[in-house]
């Protein structure tokens, strides 16, 4: 979708510049991809982006940071923590996630943001510490809470890569679930149900860690 509603030109083409950078970086890498390809996409010419960002390394680093402020704007937190319990907390977790990664403004930002943890620049400092992170530490919490005062860093961090793989995996594979699945489109219904099987089977899995032997400290 368009972001350059209500801009002056020099915004809208800053704009335009930033959502093309995005789209060429991802399918490139930072390496291989070249201007002259982001402003034939952005309807630009390279004086554009000597003029509002001087060179490919500067567009590169706004690039992350449009990502940055678009998944904050979208991050799939849990709510008011007081209120509410662990499990009703890890299945809102679970559901705006599924969403997010299953809207169409997603693909080419996701891909970018992989692209970082396999093939890290400049800007994985910043992807680690805006997106990463804040992720990590809102889901560490709610593990927490699941398994108890026992839990070990390698447990909690073992169950959130599970929980993420789960979504990441569902949303990605899309083509899979509409060939052998009941799935023709991930719509809304479809990630309601996704969401509620995924929360099942995470804390079926949590609560069976909390429940094991393992709960207690490790060496």
């Amino acid at each position: 979708m368009s972001t350059t509603t209500g801009l002056s030109t020099s915004q809208a083409t800053r704009a335009k510049l930033l959502e093309a950078a995005v789209e060429v970086f991802a399918e490139k890498g930072y390496r291989d991809a070249t201007l002259r390809e982001i402003c034939r996409r952005a309807g630009a010419n390279n004086a554009a982006i000597n003029y509002h960002f001087r060179d490919k390394e500067h567009l590169y680093l706004a690039a992350i940071e449009f990502i940055v402020q678009d998944v904050h704007d979208h991050m799939p937190y849990s709510g008011d923590v007081s209120s509410s319990t662990a499990e009703v907390r890890l299945g809102r977790f679970i559901r705006g996630l599924l969403r997010d990664l299953a809207s169409g403004r997603s693909p080419k930002r996701i891909m970018l943001i992989t692209r970082e943890f396999v093939e890290p620049t400049q800007g994985l400092e910043l992807v680690a510490e805006k997106i990463a992170e804040p992720l990590l530490e809102e889901l560490d919490s709610i593990i927490r809470g699941l398994i108890g005062p026992s839990a070990t860093d390698q447990q909690v961090f073992d169950c959130a890569i599970s929980v993420f793989g789960q979504c990441s995996e569902y949303t990605r594979g899309q083509a899979i679930l509409s060939r052998f699945g009941p799935y023709k489109v991930l719509d809304e219904t479809g990630i309601e149900h996704l969401a509620g099987h995924i929360t099942r089977f995470s804390l079926a899995g949590i609560r069976a860690i909390a429940a094991s032997e393992e709960a207690g400290p490790q060496g």
